[in-house]
C-alpha cells in the first residue's frame, strides 16, 4: 500500500481536525509549522511512508506468497461451496451447478429453487455461462505466477485484476450456498417440531 500511494502522486493533501495531532507529527518527524497549517507535502507524506514501511517489514517474497495464498484459500472456498451445493442438488456435474447459479443471477425473475424446471427449460439449455469449472484451475495457476514478478505495484495489479475475475461468482456461490444451508437447517427445524 505505500508503494502504492508513492506511484500515486497527489497534486495536494492535507487533513482537517480540531484534535491535536502535533505529538504524531512530532512522533513521524514531521515540521511542526506545516502540520499546524494542516498541510502535508510530498515529503511528509514519504517521511510517513517510511516510517510505516519500517514498522510493518514485509518482504517482496513474503507479499508474493501471502497474496497467492489468500486467492488460493479463497478458490478453493468457493469449490468447496460448489461441491455442496452439487451434493445437496444430487447432482455431481459442477458445470451445470455452475451454470445454474449464473443463470438465476442473470434471470432475476427466476427462482433457484425452481431448479427442475430450470434444468429442462429451452432458455437454459441455450444459455453459455461465463464461467465453468475449468476456469478455477487457470485462476490457481495465474496466481502461481505472483512468485515470478518483482515488482511490487505489478503485483497489486495482477492479484486485483484476477480478484476482479473470480469475486463475482465468489459472491454468489456463497450465497447460494448460505440459501441452501438455512434452507436445510429450518427442515431440520420443523421436523424437530421448532
Amino acid at each position: 500500500m505505500c508503494d502504492l500511494i508513492t506511484h500515486l502522486k497527489q497534486g495536494a493533501a492535507s487533513y482537517n481536525s480540531e484534535d491535536d495531532w502535533s505529538e504524531f507529527f512530532m512522533k513521524f518527524g514531521l515540521r511542526e509549522s506545516e502540520h499546524k497549517m494542516r498541510i502535508l507535502s510530498d515529503n511528509d507524506i514519504q517521511t510517513l511512508l517510511n516510517s510505516f514501511r519500517a514498522d510493518l517489514p514485509i518482504t517482496l517474497h513474503e507479499l508474493k506468497e501471502t497474496l497467492r495464498e489468500y486467492v488460493m484459500n479463497r478458490l478453493d472456498d468457493s469449490l468447496d461451496r460448489l461441491n455442496f451445493i452439487s451434493e445437496t442438488l444430487g447432482n455431481k456435474d459442477l458445470n451445470i451447478i455452475l451454470k445454474l447459479i449464473q443463470f438465476t443471477e442473470t434471470e432475476a425473475a427466476l427462482e433457484f429453487n425452481d431448479r427442475d424446471l430450470l434444468l429442462q427449460s429451452n432458455k437454459f439449455n441455450k444459455y453459455t455461462a461465463p464461467i465453468a469449472i475449468d476456469v478455477f484451475s487457470k485462476w490457481k495457476e495465474r496466481a502461481q505466477t505472483f512468485a515470478s514478478l518483482e515488482n511490487k505495484l505489478v503485483l497489486f495489479i495482477t492479484f486485483k485484476k484476477l480478484e476482479d475475475e473470480f469475486e463475482a461468482i465468489e459472491h454468489r456461490t456463497s450465497d447460494v450456498a448460505d440459501e441452501l444451508d438455512s434452507a436445510i437447517q429450518l427442515a431440520i427445524d420443523i421436523a424437530r417440531g421448532k
